[in-house]
């Protein structure tokens, strides 16, 4: 077993709700991000295995967090602790002032030391998909593979992908 990845969409809102004093919902998030519902709610369901790197920029950039306080990977039998109410870093409501933030993938750089084989035996998945992670340059990430790879380098996802938050108006 090599744990999972799960989405803490519905505590940002819950989060962001108390700090704004707005009441928001997958769909309010939605609408103000322009992502589809669909893809809102998958992620937030966990129904959703895949993600685009531009969805976790815009979501990141909603709510003024990092890629690993949106998703988080929990080790085999263990359990997450609650986020913290300073994981919503937007003062207020962005609206339509909403900025995409960039994502930066540092997976190319945790895995360069290793060859495409080693790194596909270890983390137990095909030799041309830890090919592509030595390239660095995917624009949707599988999240069972985010994963193996949190497992395989007993790390969290911020030393995988990290937003660029300074990218966020002032």
């Amino acid at each position: 077993m090599h744990g999972t990845i799960l989405c803490t969409i519905p505590d940002l809102l819950l989060i962001a709700q108390c700090r704004w004093r707005v009441r928001l919902s997958q769909q309010r998030l939605a609408r103000d991000t322009g992502l589809s519902i669909t893809t809102v709610n998958g992620l937030a369901t966990g129904k959703h295995q895949q993600v685009g790197v531009a969805t976790l920029g815009t979501i990141c950039g909603y709510f003024g967090c990092q890629v690993g306080e949106l998703l988080r990977y929990c080790p085999p039998g263990m359990s997450l602790s609650p986020l913290p109410d300073t994981v919503v870093r937007r003062p207020t409501l962005p609206g339509t002032a909403h900025v995409a933030v960039p994502i930066q993938n540092h997976i190319s750089t945790l895995v360069a030391a290793f060859t495409p084989g080693h790194i596909a035996d270890s983390v137990g998945i095909a030799w041309n998909t830890a090919d592509g992670l030595k390239g660095g340059d995917a624009t949707r990430l599988d999240l069972p593979i985010l994963a193996r790879i949190c497992a395989w380098r007993t790390c969290t996802l911020d030393a995988l992908l990290t937003a660029d938050l300074a990218a966020l108006p002032r």
